[in-house]
């Protein structure tokens, strides 16, 4: 599977932010660590293509760039909470991390459909601009 791709119930990790037990929560942790510095490969992709964006497109690249760098943050708090809860807070914990994995991907999916719309709308009216030359 692809670190982009979209959650669902074939997201391993997704599963097992639902039913890791307390005793393993440093491995969740180091898991969703992981899921973190996978995924900034595909986001330094994504910043190079919205460097070459104009204009409403722009503006909504940085929106939706934004998000991801919030959710970012928020997952990385999620993960330190995770590191250090006692067994009493556990499962907010591991509920609060789920809930901000699952943010954070889909700011994600929401940027490479931003980029992907944009890509697009950018291409056809560059052809539109061609043709009507």
């Amino acid at each position: 599977m692809s670190s982009s791709a979209a959650l669902g119930t074939n997201d391993a990790l997704a599963t097992s932010l639902q039913t890791t037990d307390y005793s393993n929560r440093s491995q969740l942790a180091q898991e969703v660590d992981q899921r973190i510095d996978a995924q900034k490969d595909t986001l330094k992709a994504l910043k190079k293509e919205g460097k070459h964006l104009d204009g409403q497109a722009k503006s909504d690249f940085k929106a939706a760039w934004d998000d991801v760098e919030a959710r970012e943050k928020d997952l990385k708090h999620s993960v330190r909470e995770v590191r250090n809860a006692s067994a009493d807070r556990w499962d907010a914990a591991r509920s609060q991390l789920a809930s901000n994995y699952q943010a954070f991907e889909s700011a994600i999916s929401r940027l490479q459909t931003q980029i992907s719309a944009d890509t697009m709308s950018t291409s056809s009216t560059s052809n539109s601009n061609t043709m009507s030359k």
